[in-house]
């Protein structure tokens, strides 16, 4: 199994929960909105020796699953084989190959002085799921999965 198939399953599926115990994931965090802003209620997971972590919505569908392909922020790189989607060095690489396949690609970059970051990033919009591309210094560290936004 890869990790965007499970994308639009419940919290409670036996996919996810299988994966939940095969990596040892959790404990599950639950976000409300305590300011009463309006925001919707969320649902985290972390797998940080697996390199992923997932958000699943207020009626604990998974909507997102952020995937580190380096050892970043305390999280070990995701196995490829478990990311279920290509891999590449450049942003550059993404655009060509994605528009080859048909897919549109939105690109950006974004500086937050406060945070010392500075990203480049490219994301493949497919119809099932959305793949979000993001390089730090040139170097491919992150890869979002996530169901498209409709």
């Amino acid at each position: 199994m890869t990790l965007p198939k499970l994308l639009g399953k419940k919290l409670k599926d036996d996919e996810v929960l299988q994966l939940l115990e095969d990596c040892q994931a959790g404990p599950v965090t639950y976000e409300f909105d305590r300011l009463h802003e309006g925001t919707p209620d969320s649902y985290w997971l972390e797998a940080a020796d697996e390199g992923f972590a997932i958000r699943f919505d207020e009626q604990q569908t998974l909507k997102t699953i952020h995937c580190y392909v380096v050892p970043v922020d305390g999280f070990s790189a995701v196995d490829a084989g478990l990311l279920g989607v290509p891999l590449y060095a450049t942003r550059d690489e993404v655009q060509h190959a994605s528009t080859d396949m048909g897919l549109r690609v939105v690109t950006g970059d974004a500086d937050i002085p406060a945070l010392r970051l500075q990203t480049a990033w490219a994301r493949v919009e497919a119809e099932d799921f959305w793949t979000h591309y993001e390089f730090r210094a040139g170097v491919l560290c992150m890869v979002n999965l996530s169901l498209p936004r409709r």
